[in-house]
């Protein structure tokens, strides 16, 4: 099994070299606001077409679909979410970043890029976003992802991630208050009608 390395940095993820990106995604798949809107506008209606066709996805799933006319093979949408701008625990954000990490991996990608997924319409402090997703990257075995980039433009979660793998402590308080709704616990995916032509899921 592979060790993964990570790469911390501020900027565009749709600039960025990889295989995939990551979408911050929602259950009912649609790219309206923030990160998803950015990709939307960059890569074209097209993906959020596809990932519109294979909704409602479960909090803590994630479907990869076509990247559009963006330079990667795929888009992986991970949902923390049920509707966009819902608080979020921490736990959200950690089963969605190892939903798009095994997904990168069973798809045969040696990179990925992933932004921020909870911060800024799920209202997670950037503290504990940034641990959550680091050691969701950590508990992955990979076979073929190698190598993953945390981008944001958001210049709280870039030194968020930076002291968080360096295990520098910050204030844990929520920045808005209260710990958000909690993801009820599944057993098991419900059955969803796919396209095997535009898209590929891959979930707990």
């Amino acid at each position: 099994m592979s060790r993964i390395t990570i790469d911390i940095r501020k900027g565009d993820i749709t600039r960025v070299k990889a295989a995939a990106i990551v979408n911050p995604g929602n259950t009912t798949g649609a790219m309206v606001e923030g990160v998803s809107l950015a990709i939307r506008r960059a890569g074209g209606q097209a993906i959020e077409d596809a990932v519109i066709a294979e909704a409602p996805i479960p909090v803590g799933m994630a479907v990869a679909t076509t990247a559009g006319s963006l330079p990667f093979r795929y888009v992986i949408h991970a949902v923390s979410m049920k509707r966009p701008r819902q608080r979020i625990p921490p736990e959200n954000i950690a089963e969605a970043t190892k939903a798009a990490v095994e997904c990168a991996d069973r798809l045969g990608c040696e990179s990925l890029a992933i932004p921020d997924l909870g911060v800024r319409m799920g209202k997670v402090s950037p503290s504990e976003a940034a641990r959550a997703m680091l050691d969701a990257i950590a508990s992955v075995k990979t076979t073929t992802l190698r190598h993953v980039v945390l981008v944001d433009v958001d210049k709280r979660l870039y030194e968020a991630w930076r002291k968080a793998r360096h295990g520098e402590e910050e204030d844990n308080e929520h920045p808005h208050g209260g710990p958000g709704e909690r993801r009820l616990p599944r057993t098991q995916a419900p059955n969803r009608r796919r396209n095997r032509n535009r898209s590929f899921g891959y979930g707990r």
